[in-house]
């Protein structure tokens, strides 16, 4: 658990704990082929990606895994759902109960940047897809990942568009909908969840929630940047949010005028609600509503 510096004003900071290494994992649900050497099959995709020396190694493994596998629990759980996800997920749902091969790719990687477990692992789900006819899947959030995938490889922390490596889930709870992310905790960061969000208010909080998502990568950046080995990173208690980060959370051109919204961040350890490390963010002053309304800049 992280700790607070100074106790008693918004000047107080979250230490969060960073780890040694991150990873991330996807899967190729119900390939019509696998390949004999999966690893032979992706070691060109690794060795093409445009990365710089000097970082710790990269790993990236291909393991078959079948329909009871603990990875596919909650995909299968929400997939085989026809309330929660109609169509495609669905369908998907049953694909993944009827067939007893599936691929996963896990990928690791030192903390900071590049986030180069993330590239590699996008890739190589790319090139699995297609070579062997499965679906690419996030099991964790759960969500069909888009085919082809192939994130272009930001040139510089400042270009990271954090918004694309983030799935944005809204629930219904008994007072309003929670807002919780899927993805910072493959940076090495907790997720980050808001409760009790008016439906008619969702899309203002989402913005927001991917401004803060930004903020808080690129401190991370920074901060491993300038240390080794590995400390914990400080957060404010309070941090600013601004519309800019929003934009440049998709690598967007911030507005000219920016707004600003000073939120308040609380540590939660995992509960059988929400199984991961978390922040809970509420606004420290102003109405995330008006500050992150709809209207000149990306939609989400």
């Amino acid at each position: 658990m992280p700790t607070i510096t100074e106790p008693g004003g918004p000047g107080d900071h979250l230490l969060l704990p960073v780890p040694a290494q991150v990873s991330v994992s996807y899967v190729v649900a119900a390939p019509e082929r696998v390949p004999d050497d999966p690893a032979d099959t992706i070691a060109h995709v690794v060795a093409g990606l445009p990365f710089p020396d000097g970082r710790d190694s990269l790993t990236v493994t291909v393991t078959e895994i079948g329909e009871q596998d603990p990875a596919l629990a909650w995909a299968r759980e929400v997939l085989c759902c026809p309330e929660c996800t109609p169509g495609a997920g669905a369908l998907l749902g049953r694909l993944l109960q009827s067939s007893d091969r599936h691929l996963r790719v896990t990928a690791t990687a030192a903390p900071g940047w590049p986030p180069r477990h993330l590239y590699a692992a996008a890739r190589v789900v790319d090139t699995l897809a297609d070579t062997t006819g499965g679906i690419p899947l996030d099991a964790e959030a759960p969500r069909i990942l888009p085919l082809p995938w192939r994130p272009t490889v930001a040139a510089s922390p400042d270009k990271f568009a954090i918004a694309e490596w983030l799935w944005i889930g809204i629930h219904p709870e008994t007072a309003g909908h929670s807002i919780q992310t899927t993805g910072l905790a493959r940076l090495g960061l907790p997720e980050l969840r808001v409760e009790e969000v008016p439906l008619r208010h969702a899309t203002a909080w989402i913005r927001l929630v991917k401004g803060l998502a930004r903020s808080l990568t690129a401190r991370l950046f920074t901060h491993l940047s300038a240390r080794d080995p590995v400390t914990p990173l400080p957060v404010p208690v309070e941090p600013v949010v601004t519309t800019a980060d929003a934009a440049l959370a998709q690598n967007a051109p911030p507005p000219p005028e920016p707004r600003a919204l000073t939120v308040r961040l609380r540590r939660e350890p995992p509960s059988p609600g929400v199984p991961v490390p978390h922040l809970v963010v509420t606004p420290a002053d102003g109405d995330p509503a008006d500050c992150f309304r709809p209207g000149g800049w990306p939609a989400t």
